[in-house]
């Protein structure tokens, strides 16, 4: 590491802004800083102390639990379970929901409820009955 990076990854670390290391330093090239604090996001390490729930969300929904990220990151949609369940959320037997524990951002499947048609007709008779209006929707 050069003098010029060391002097960059402490304005980063005084200011937390690309543009306002750049400037306190008089540095045009704003890919070079931005790619500085890009190194810097990968070296640390993950704060668990704030998370909820040790970093893998409710212990009640964890069954339902794709892939977890850090929020720093982008999903990589080529993960073999992150595409799995792009898969069953595409074919409509799964929801696909995201939820936040400390600095990790969570993927989960929930399958897609399935109702009888004796089941739906009950329902809905209950909710005339009870002064609600309702109807059906055809189609996938």
């Amino acid at each position: 590491m050069d003098n010029l990076e060391k002097d960059v990854r402490e304005q980063l670390d005084k200011h937390g802004s690309v543009l306002k290391a750049c400037r306190s330093l008089g540095i045009k090239n704003v890919e070079y800083v931005a790619d500085i604090q890009a190194k810097m996001a990968k070296d640390t390490k993950p704060e668990l102390a704030r998370c909820d729930y040790d970093g893998f969300g409710r212990p009640d929904i964890r069954e339902n639990l794709v892939a977890r990220n850090l929020a720093t990151e982008s999903w990589d949609n080529s993960r073999p379970e992150v595409a799995d369940a792009r898969d069953k959320f595409e074919a409509g037997t799964h929801n696909l929901l995201t939820g936040r524990d400390g600095p990790y951002i969570l993927l989960y499947a929930f399958p897609q409820p399935v109702v009888t048609p004796r089941r739906a007709a009950a329902e809905m008779r209950a909710a005339k009955a009870g002064g609600h209006a309702c109807g059906i929707l055809f189609g996938p």
